[in-house]
């Protein structure tokens, strides 16, 4: 056996295994670099994520507050609305416990002040009511008043402002008499609200 022959292929398999070893160190090297570019992509792919998530949830907690407040609001409102019921339902009530017409209601208090039925006379003014959807309507009456002492008329005033329905007096217009100071001549507006009847 030729000495130098081995020798030959000992040094020629040792070339090949160094060929091998360097083509393998480069390859694992290359692995190495695609490894660490492939974890920096996904740490980026998590961080926006994460992103969209936690600025997702800052929407939400703000829709959330904005719903509160909202919840609040119509809380406060309900609790005024049933405040409005209550009064409404009160003040109905009064109204509808004086019995008849206006005309009536004012006819008797002037009457009550001790008034003469030749020195008064009362007109009603209402015009035909017009479709709305208010749960009340006005109602007013014109009131002429003639030869009317000043105590009399302010006793007359007086029983119509405090009337339990909720009489309002306006347009007054007052004139003396030359023939007599102390009596009056008074026109005046007493008005009232009347609760609808629902059919």
């Amino acid at each position: 056996m030729d000495v130098s022959a081995l020798v030959y292929r000992i040094k020629e398999f040792v070339a090949q295994v160094r060929e091998r070893a360097q083509v393998f160190s480069i390859a694992e090297r290359d692995r190495k670099i695609l490894l660490m570019g492939l974890c920096m992509l996904f740490i980026i792919l998590l961080s926006l994520v994460f992103h969209s998530f936690s600025s997702g949830a800052e929407q939400l907690e703000r829709q959330a507050r904005q719903l509160e407040a909202r919840l609040g609001n119509v809380e406060a409102l309900s609790v005024a609305y049933r405040g409005f019921q209550e009064r409404f339902k009160e003040l109905s009530s009064k109204v509808e416990k004086d019995e008849g017409p206006l005309i009536s209601v004012v006819e008797k208090i002037l009457l009550s002040g001790q008034i003469d039925r030749r020195r008064f006379s009362i007109r009603d003014v209402n015009s035909p009511a017009l479709e709305s959807d208010d749960f009340f309507e006005e109602q007013s009456v014109d009131v002429e008043l003639k030869k009317i002492p000043l105590n009399d008329l302010v006793g007359v005033l007086y029983k119509i402002q405090t009337k339990s329905s909720f009489l309002k007096v306006s347009n007054l217009s007052i004139s003396t008499r030359f023939d007599k100071s102390d009596a009056m001549n008074v026109r005046l507006r007493v008005s009232t609200y009347r609760i609808k009847q629902v059919s």
